[in-house]
């Protein structure tokens, strides 16, 4: 039985590189054109925006939260109530901290893969 070769990613680079600069003859003026593509896949500028207007709002929910506890220790409340409330609250600030925390981790992934498309990018012009 014959063992399947194996093939480490920078044979497999060159070799894709060598079969796509014998194909493209503008190579230069293709690799420009995916660089627009490439640039608006990995914009994070929404995913920034996102993340300040969702850090406002928990900055209001935790404002809330504090206004809840200050009402609570200046008056007699049904506490009951109270934790209701409050846990309500709580639930909606962790809420907010989970969609930050996603933004941020789909931006970090985006930025990431930029990265990556750059290297390879370079590998291409690079290459000939």
């Amino acid at each position: 039985m014959q063992e399947t070769p194996f093939i480490n990613e920078e044979d497999l680079k060159n070799a894709f590189v060598e079969v796509f600069n014998g194909v493209i003859n503008n190579k230069e003026e293709i690799l420009k054109g995916y660089e627009e593509v490439i640039k608006e896949l990995t914009d994070v500028k929404d995913l920034d925006e996102k993340i300040y207007e969702i850090e406002k709002e928990a900055k209001e929910i935790i404002d809330e939260i504090n206004r809840c506890i200050r009402d609570n220790a200046a008056k007699a409340q049904d506490q009951e109530e109270y934790m209701t409330r409050y846990d309500a609250l709580i639930e909606r600030y962790e809420g907010k901290r989970r969609s930050i925390e996603d933004a941020e981790n789909e931006s970090f992934e985006r930025l990431a893969k930029k990265d990556r498309i750059d290297e390879f990018m370079k590998v291409l012009r690079d290459r000939g």
